[in-house]
Order: structure tokens, then C-alpha cells, then sequence
């Protein structure tokens, strides 16, 4: 089969991004520290969607069957527990200690992990076999459990918006705006996620293959929203959000500078080895790390985050001192 290039780009591009931002939102958690609940289940949860998108990165692009299907396989695995990390980042957010809630998150977990166990140890009752697709020389044929896991998984992301939106009714001010900001942004990615599943039943529509463009704006928004409830330290947040950044573009740039003058150039002047090459990079990237670490940050505390100047303390300090003089 012919693959059609604007889908496959498409799809490689929203899949991508969604790796990017996520992997980007765990990094910055990761920065705050995970000892507070919250932070833990924020960090389970954006880690699930990173890890699917990228093994279905992997498995929609790789021309080896035996390859495409092994990431179906593990990237079905996160993929299960998604809506559950869902849920049960929400009751944290929430605050919600209903009755209901030991036995939701039990029920969903058990079904989560009956899933996963069957997508690690018996493939072939979910996904018996991969074709091709017009995007992908390598994508999961369902088979009727598949079709119940899919179910079970929008189910459970109606409980998780259920649970949302209760809160959000009974809400208030700025907490009901940012509640529902934050509900019909979910709504969105998960809206979106379906053009994920479309394919698999060689189906075509919208939102295939922007789908996952949602889910980049579902992660953006949900990170958006737990820097609004302040559960996360903004100010140290943007600033490492800048140092990793700035450090993420050196080490990268390193390497790709590097990779290009010496396989290009003094590869052909000097006869170095592309180990060689490799080594110099590392070597540059060690020395240069610590410095550009400490500019950026002192950049971003300059620039960013100068605390302004509270001048009638500064002048009731200094009548303070002058009084001491004075006496």
C-alpha cells in the first residue's frame, strides 16, 4: 500500500508533539520534586500519555512487523491505565473523599491492569494481527476484546469528566471559570484521541489525522490549570522551565553542530572516527553544561522574577537607622 504523506505527517507531527509537551510537563514536576501527592499523580498521569505517544510514534512509522508490533503491544499498556491516572489525578485535585471513591479507583484499576496483563502476555486476543494503513506500513487489527477495552476505556473517561463536572457545578468565582476551562480543554483532548482509535477500524474521518493536536492542547491546559490552583510553585516552575530550555537547545545544538563540521568537514580534513566526533561532543557538553546552567539561571532571576521594591519599608528601615545614629 502507497502511504499517503500529508496523514502519515500529520500523525508523526501531533504524535510527536505530544511526546514533547508531556515529556517537557514530567520534566518540570520532576524539578518541583513528587514527594507531594499531588505532583505524583500529576506526574503518573502526563507520563502515560508521553509514553503512549511515543511508542505509537514508533509503532505507526517502523517498516519491521516484528517491531510495530511490540510497541503495540506496550504502548496498549499505558494507554489502559491513561483514563485511570485521569481519574485519580482528579480526585487529588479535587479534593473529593466521597465514599464511592475507594471503590472507583479500585474497579478501574483492576480493569486497567487485567488489560495490561493481557496486552503483555496474550497479544493476540487484542490485537491478532497489523496491516497496512494509508499513514502506516504497520497498524493493530482489533479484535472484539480490543473493542471492549475501547469501550471501557471512554467509560472511564466519562467518570473521570463526571467527577469534574460535579465539582465544577457546585463551584465558585474564578474556581467554577478555571473548572470549566479546564473540563471542555479535557474534552477536547479526549475528543481528539479518538481519531487515534478511527484507523484501527479503517476509518478515516475527523479528527484523523489531527486528532492528537488536541492532546497537546489538552496536556498545555492541564498544566495551565495546576499552575492556577497554585499547587505548583510558578516562579520556580517558569524558571526551570527556561534552564531546561536553554540546556536542552545546547545539548541538542552540541550534537547536531558537532554531528554536521565533523562528519562533513574535519571528518574528511583530519580522518576522525565517528566515535571521535561523539566524544569531543560529550566533552563539550560537560565543560559547557555548568556554565550555561548558572546563566540562564541568573538570567531568569534578573529578568523574570525581580521582586519589586516595597519603598515606604525601604524608607521606614532607613528612618530606622538613622534613629540608631541619631542616638
Amino acid at each position: 500500500m502507497i502511504l499517503d504523506q500529508v496523514l502519515q505527517t500529520h500523525f508523526s507531527i501531533a504524535t510527536l508533539g505530544t511526546t514533547i509537551v508531556n515529556l517537557l510537563l514530567i520534566m518540570f514536576v520532576a524539578q518541583c520534586g513528587v514527594k507531594k501527592l499531588l505532583y505524583r499523580r500529576f506526574f503518573l498521569y502526563a507520563g502515560a500519555i508521553c509514553l503512549w505517544s511515543f511508542f505509537l510514534l514508533l509503532h505507526s512509522v517502523t517498516d519491521s512487523y516484528s517491531l510495530a508490533y511490540l510497541f503495540c503491544r506496550v504502548l496498549h499498556v499505558f494507554a489502559m491505565f491513561i483514563p485511570v491516572f485521569f481519574i485519580h489525578f482528579l480526585y487529588e485535585l479535587l479534593n473529593v473523599s466521597n465514599g464511592s471513591k475507594k471503590y472507583v479507583l479500585s474497579i478501574n484499576y483492576a480493569l486497567a491492569a487485567v488489560f495490561a496483563l493481557c496486552s503483555i502476555f496474550y497479544p493476540q486476543i487484542l490485537y491478532p494481527a497489523l496491516k497496512a494503513r494509508p499513514f502506516s506500513p504497520n497498524y493493530l487489527t482489533p479484535s472484539a476484546l480490543y473493542t471492549v477495552w475501547m469501550v471501557v476505556f471512554f467509560l472511564q473517561v466519562i467518570v473521570g469528566h463526571i467527577v469534574l463536572a460535579k465539582q465544577m457545578i457546585v463551584a465558585k468565582g474564578v474556581r467554577k471559570t478555571q473548572l470549566k476551562f479546564f473540563f471542555f480543554a479535557n474534552m477536547i483532548g479526549y475528543c481528539g484521541g479518538i481519531g487515534d482509535f478511527l484507523p484501527v477500524y479503517d476509518q478515516y474521518y475527523f479528527p484523523f489525522p489531527y486528532g492528537n493536536y488536541g492532546v497537546i492542547l489538552f496536556s498545555i491546559v492541564t498544566a495551565y490549570t495546576i499552575l492556577k490552583y497554585n499547587f505548583l510553585s510558578t516562579e520556580k516552575l517558569v524558571k526551570n522551565a527556561f534552564v531546561f530550555a536553554g540546556l536542552l537547545g545546547f545539548v541538542f545544538g552540541t550534537f547536531s553542530l558537532a554531528s554536521v563540521l565533523f562528519q562533513y568537514f574535519i571528518r574528511h580534513v583530519l580522518n576522525v572516527g565517528e566515535i571521535w566526533s561523539n566524544a569531543i561532543s560529550i566533552l563539550l557538553i560537560v565543560f559547557g553544561y555548568d556554565p550555561i546552567r548558572s546563566f540562564l539561571i541568573n538570567l531568569t532571576d534578573r529578568y523574570l522574577f525581580q521582586k519589586p521594591y516595597d519603598y515606604h519599608q525601604v524608607l521606614k528601615d532607613a528612618s530606622r537607622g538613622m534613629a540608631k545614629i541619631e542616638s
